[in-house]
């Protein structure tokens, strides 16, 4: 184990490690010069911090591997590994952090005069404080109030509470102690500066300086006999309490981040060429807090970010990712996703090439996929051994801002596979599908198009307007609207499920074997479709029985041709359109002739 401390004269503020192949800093370091390792060794951070919690000078790792531990770490200098991918270094964040908060205990009592009881912390995370509130024994029986505590924050570098307790059952008799607590640079300290004993008086109440007027603090309260013990205080985790990456980093060797809080504050804070990998395991979070490097590839670039073992992605500014950027979440993993960070109404981040694997799910806000340069499709993966799902609203672009791009019809692809082994959703879509409406319309219309055995649930009503295309599996409607007239169908192969729902669609067209799964209490109404050519083609009706209004074709008996016609099979039966387009199964009539 080893701690760096600075010497005190610039000239002497450099760390060049070649000898050994593992280097630990186990203390907090105040040494503020370049580090770097190489020959494969290994610069381990394993407690403490670097340069007293900010470190601004380079650290490089040529065919090395830089190791941090979770911690209040911010770094604002370059990491390299010097001579790019032929000597690539890696970058690996290790630690326990809870991406919702946690608590920080004192079990002593809290002291009169300022002093410090928390290292390395943040006042500004905290969401609640409770204590026990006795004499200096700490032999306290007091009941406890129904309200243990009053609670304020002053900006974000003090805060003050006033603990109570009633004294009795009868709710007659009250101690009370105020405490400040402030931020002292990494630390946090507390001193006591109020406190007593009241009686409850019928006509005037309790005094004025029980309860939360924290700014009247009268002397003649103070009272030495009792204190508080057992401090609990809950905070939540604020992007400052995590290790910190503030500038532009250029290793090649890749990125893990184990049970860890990691943020992004710069573009390239993560290398973001392609084929560079981020790895999240362990419950880790990584929150990328950046509006975007560039309008292309956004922060995270080419590169590839896995996020697996319930750990966090958390976008907190999403026009920061690019179009290039693959992301692959699994094992109960979360996406998180914080728009409204655009130059326009619909300016979001992208989300074009998603893999979501055994539970994995996407929440927050909306995002776009589409405009994937020169990989020209752009699609959502669902596979493993559970369903997944996304919550937000998703805008559909096409493929580049010119019809002149051969790839501007490529479609968005929900290759999905059944993870359920029954015909249960393995995908689900809660929100809305939006076509992207930005540049005079250029961008609107990218075909969907939905591939593996797996079933897409459409759970929100879509105001996309486009081509869709079920070449397998099925994709079940789960609500009115999720299909609109201004969607052209096309059966390829796979089923469309009505579910229990009202929908209208556009044209239908059927270009290989294809089924429709009716569900009792459905409407599906499909525009004229009697121009499209179904070949030889045949349309498998299954599930409820033919009732009124359950499927129609255009508005007359004109919505398919006859030969249309004779290719459909409802539960087995044909089936033949009424005045009104509507479809109904009937048995055709038979000759009978006696010679």
């Amino acid at each position: 184990m080893t701690t760096f401390r600075e010497n005190g004269a610039a000239a002497y503020g450099m760390c060049d490690l070649h000898l050994g192949p593992r280097v630990e800093l186990a203390a907090d370091n105040t040494f503020t010069g370049m580090m770097r390792a190489d020959n494969h060794a290994t610069l381990a951070v394993t407690g403490g911090t670097l340069g007293g919690g900010t470190f601004s000078s380079p650290i490089v790792i040529y065919r090395a591997a830089l190791e941090l531990a979770h911690t209040h770490q911010t770094l604002n200098g370059g990491i390299s590994d010097s001579a790019g991918a032929s000597t690539p270094g890696k970058l690996a964040v290790k630690g326990t952090v809870n991406p919702a908060g946690g608590t920080l205990s004192y079990t002593g009592i809290l002291p009169d005069n300022k002093a410090v009881i928390f290292h390395n912390a943040k006042l500004s995370a905290w969401t609640a404080v409770s204590a026990q509130v006795g004499p200096d024994s700490m032999s306290d029986k007091s009941y406890p109030m129904a309200t243990p505590f009053y609670f304020r924050h002053s900006g974000t570098d003090s805060l003050r509470v006033q603990f109570q307790i009633k004294d009795d059952p009868d709710n007659k008799y009250v101690k009370c102690m105020l405490y400040e607590f402030t931020q002292e640079g990494d630390d946090i300290a507390c001193r006591k500066i109020g406190g007593g004993y009241k009686v409850k008086n019928a006509t005037t109440g309790w005094d004025l300086y029980f309860g939360h007027d924290f700014e009247n603090v009268s002397s003649d309260i103070v009272s030495s006999s009792y204190a508080c013990h057992n401090l609990v205080a809950t905070y939540t985790n604020a992007t400052d309490t995590a290790v910190s990456l503030v500038a532009g980093n250029a290793y090649y060797g890749g990125t893990e981040i184990d049970g860890a809080l990691v943020v992004l504050k710069a573009g390239n804070a993560l290398p973001t060429e392609s084929g560079l990998t981020a790895t999240l395991k362990g419950g880790a979070k990584l929150v990328v807090d950046v509006a975007r490097a560039d309008s292309g590839k956004g922060v995270l670039g080419r590169s590839t970010v896995n996020v697996t073992e319930g750990s966090y992605l958390r976008f907190g500014r999403f026009r920061c990712n690019g179009s290039w950027t693959t992301v692959n979440a699994s094992g109960g993993s979360e996406v998180s996703i914080a728009g409204g960070n655009g130059n326009n109404t619909q300016d979001f981040g992208y989300l074009s090439h998603l893999t979501l694997s055994d539970g994995a799910f996407v929440t927050g806000d909306a995002f776009r996929v589409g405009y994937e340069g020169t990989n020209y499709v752009s699609g959502i993966t669902a596979e493993g051994n559970a369903p997944t799902r996304i919550e937000p609203p998703i805008y559909i672009l096409r493929g580049a801002l010119s019809s002149n791009y051969s790839w501007f019809a490529y479609p968005w692809r929900w290759q999905v596979a059944d993870v359920t082994g029954d015909s249960q959703p393995d995908l689900y879509l809660n929100g809305e599908l939006l076509a992207y409406t930005a540049d005079n319309g250029v961008l609107i219309g990218r075909p969907i198009e939905k591939t593996g055995a797996g079933t897409v649930r459409l759970g929100a009503a879509n105001s996309y307007t486009g081509a869709v295309s079920i070449v397998e599996g099925a994709v079940l409607l789960g609500t009115n609207g999720a299909l609109n007239a201004d969607i052209n169908l096309t059966l390829a192969g796979g089923t469309l499920d009505t579910g229990a729902s009202t929908n209208a669609v556009g044209t239908l067209a059927v270009i290989s074997n294809s089924t429709l799964a009716v569900s009792a209490g459905a409407e599906l109404s499909f525009g004229n479709s009697s121009a499209l050519d179904w070949g030889t083609n045949r349309l498998t009706i299954n599930g409820a029985a033919a009732a009124a209004h359950t499927l129609r074709f255009g508005t007359d008996g004109n919505g398919l041709t006859e030969r249309q016609q004779k290719a459909i099979r409802w539960n087995g039966k044909r089936v033949k359109l009424d005045a009104n387009g509507y479809l109904y199964q009937y048995v055709p009539g038979m000759i009978i002739s006696v010679h």
